[in-house]
């Protein structure tokens, strides 16, 4: 078995990473590094604010660097972490979203925190259709209208999740199923989510957490069985 040291959830918007970075921490005895999502420009970039498209890319950029910087104190404390982003999904969002001038300006900043960026020793790529991201959106922004477990914060996030437009969610999922497609030099677990319930099917679960376990370098495919 390869050593799993710092293992990265990442995929489109609702696809599930957070809740999956949390399983994992239990099942793993990992430390878990989130992103900040107490992102004050979100909701007026989902909204369509033209102004807020630049501040809201600025501010995830510079919080996920210093999640960076958390990670690798921990790794060299020894812990194992598990984290839902990576440094490179802020560049995907920043080459979506901002203008040529505005592109520049965040590139100038992004490749001062690029290089201190840690490499993990897997990237767990989570895939889903608009229909099903969409689903997934509606779902929790609707519990978060009612009694949930989660944070205060990430409610509120979830509820401004229902301004995104089915164009940019459609946009996004495309951008990582490209992205990662191409990607070479890291090891990365490309899951088809489509039929995988990793909250309320533990054997789903554990499945997936099998393959997780098992991987091998370079790029790997992984589908649920079918159980029916």
């Amino acid at each position: 078995m390869m050593p799993l040291n710092y293992l990265a959830i990442e995929g489109p918007i609702g696809v599930g990473k957070t809740t999956l970075c949390r399983k994992l921490c239990g099942s793993l005895r990992l430390k878990a590094v989130l992103e900040d999502i107490n992102n004050p420009w979100l909701g007026p970039f989902y909204s369509g604010q033209e102004e807020a498209v630049l501040r809201a890319q600025m501010f995830f950029l510079h919080s996920r660097a210093q999640a960076q910087a958390e990670i690798r104190r921990r790794l060299e404390a020894g812990q194992r972490v598990v984290a839902d982003f990576t440094l490179q999904k802020d560049l995907l969002f920043a080459q979506m979203n901002l203008p040529r001038e505005d592109l520049a300006l965040y590139r100038s900043y992004y490749d001062l925190f690029e290089p201190a960026a840690v490499r993990p020793d897997l990237i767990v790529y989570l895939q889903a259709g608009l229909k099903t991201l969409q689903q997934r959106i509606k779902r929790r922004a609707e519990t978060a209208d009612a009694a949930s477990p989660v944070a205060p914060e990430e409610r509120e996030v979830h509820k401004k999740e229902k301004g995104i437009k089915p164009a940019y969610l459609r946009a996004v999922a495309e951008a990582y199923e490209k992205f990662f497609i191409e990607l070479r030099g890291h090891n990365v677990l490309i899951v088809n989510t489509e039929r995988l319930n990793v909250v309320d099917k533990e054997a789903e679960y554990q499945d997936l957490l099998e393959h997780i376990l098992a991987y091998k370098p370079g790029i790997q495919f992984y589908s649920p069985r079918d159980r029916s």
